[in-house]
């Protein structure tokens, strides 16, 4: 019995894969690639406000993700790393974890008070929808001139995703 409920349960999955992957909209987070960044204001979890603008000239990692996703949990550390680049921080480097709707409690259990990056909470989900994301973890790098120079859904990248995404870093903050 538990293996004919298992057997369903996996294919209702797959099917419900299938479905989502072909109703996928056009309009998703890469197609913002070479538009302007949509400003934003959002808390942070030391309660300062921050905004996109307060960082015109400086390049933005903006890392969208949620605490319910594995992908995104175990994605922290490395975005850790990044924000923690000395060299590139002097650059002009600023990296945003942007949590999608969670209380603020359970972010607080996932962020480590030693990770470099700013941490902020979109309650309603209005800025991860104005960048056009629909999927977790989405990655976009924003330039020194406002406009968006990359943007990636989930692992659409496949092993290469972190890569291609330093890459438009460092090539944003090449960009004077």
């Amino acid at each position: 019995m538990r293996k004919k409920v298992w057997s369903f349960v996996a294919g209702l999955a797959a099917v419900t894969l299938v479905v989502w992957a072909s109703s996928r909209s056009e309009a998703n987070v890469e197609t913002m690639v070479n538009q302007p960044a949509p400003a934003f204001k959002l808390k942070s979890l030391d309660g300062k406000e921050i905004s996109l603008d307060q960082y015109k000239g400086k390049v933005v990692l903006l890392d969208f993700w949620a605490v319910w996703c594995p992908p995104c949990i175990a994605g922290l550390p490395h975005l850790g790393e990044i924000a923690a680049d000395a060299k590139r921080a002097d650059q002009g480097l600023v990296v945003i974890a942007v949590d999608a709707g969670d209380a603020e409690e359970k972010v607080r259990k996932l962020i480590k008070p030693d990770y470099k990056f700013t941490t902020v909470i979109d309650p309603d989900t209005k800025v991860f929808e104005a960048y056009k994301a629909e999927g977790l973890p989405s990655r976009v790098v924003v330039g020194r001139d406002g406009q968006i120079k990359f943007a990636v859904e989930g692992f659409s990248l496949g092993e290469d995703t972190d890569a291609k995404i330093l890459e438009a870093v460092d090539k944003a903050l090449a960009a004077k």
